[in-house]
């Protein structure tokens, strides 16, 4: 399915502000698709590496405890989320891997669509995302809505969707054209062309041109432009959302493309990193596409 669906959304929250963020974006989303939100937190597993050094701390009864009082917490968030946003939410405390939990669940439950919050962590905070979210981005099944400690959106008006010369890049189209139609929200393309390609741009301006033809399809309004001679693609990109004052940024990542299994490309964890808006990340399979017919090395954006 190369379209925007959400029946059922997640959410992983430890109750800190930025993931509160990802929580009211997922209510947002959820009451604009009459869709039921799942609120979930993990009690970190990763707590027993302490207990070589304090065996008798790291027992049951001190799982229980985290357990009774994030339940609590919980479900009071529950409530007033779905006091405020006429939703139905639905809780899950559980203990493990947060990444591998948050990646359970979703499969258990049917999951559309995955939403939580991430930060990097020093001194490699400019370069990377947090290593939970990247496990989530890495291996989901789902599309993954990612909202850095900047962001700050929870209204989805205008999205912008960068593209590449990659075919792959072209992929999101129709999901995120879809999804605009869902929301009525304007999309904004934007072909990013580098140093080294200014050969493809009679081509990618054919390209935009369809693309404007397939927005009349379903009815969207979506401008289109044009960076060339780009030499860093997430500077452009992110200084383009801040001077249009974009509201969501709309990734294609080349998950399974390349031969050595998933990846998710550093040039992507740096756009969510930076990035004053919530991103989703997909990847062709996400929307139906078959990995195997994307060829290997293929880039995303």
């Amino acid at each position: 399915m190369n379209t925007f669906e959400c029946k059922r959304v997640l959410v992983a929250t430890d109750f800190s502000e930025a993931s509160l963020k990802a929580v009211r974006q997922a209510a947002f989303i959820a009451q604009r698709n009459n869709s039921i939100m799942h609120l979930l937190h993990v009690v970190d597993k990763h707590y027993e590496s302490f207990s070589i050094i304090e065996p008798l701390i790291f027992n049951k009864s001190f799982y229980d405890k985290f357990v009774e009082r994030a339940n609590e917490k919980i479900n009071q968030l529950a409530q007033e989320f779905q006091k405020e946003y006429n939703i139905k939410v639905y809780t899950h405390v559980t203990v493990g891997s947060i990444s591998e939990e948050i990646l359970e669940v979703s499969k258990s439950l049917h999951i559309d669509l995955i939403v939580m919050g991430t930060h990097g962590y020093k001194p490699l905070e400019s370069l990377i995302i947090g290593s939970n979210a990247y496990r989530v981005l890495s291996k989901s099944k789902k599309p993954v809505l990612v909202l850095s400690e900047e962001s700050e959106k929870s209204e989805i008006k205008k999205i912008l969707m960068p593209l590449s010369t990659s075919v792959i890049s072209r992929y999101k189209v129709n999901y995120t054209l879809s999804m605009a139609r869902v929301f009525g929200a304007d999309v904004t393309a934007l072909m990013v062309i580098g140093e080294n390609e200014q050969d493809e741009l009679p081509k990618m301006k054919v390209v935009l041109k369809q693309i404007e033809k397939e927005a009349e399809r379903y009815n969207v309004s979506l401008e289109s432009y044009i960076k060339d001679h780009v030499q860093n693609g997430v500077r452009t990109i992110i200084d383009f959302v801040k001077e249009n004052k974009n509201d969501l940024v709309v990734l294609m990542d080349e998950g399974d493309a390349q031969e050595t299994g998933i990846f998710f490309s550093i040039m992507s964890q740096q756009i969510i990193h930076h990035a004053p808006v919530p991103v989703l990340s997909i990847y062709p399979e996400h929307i139906g596409i078959d990995p195997s017919s994307v060829l290997s090395g293929a880039a995303g954006i």
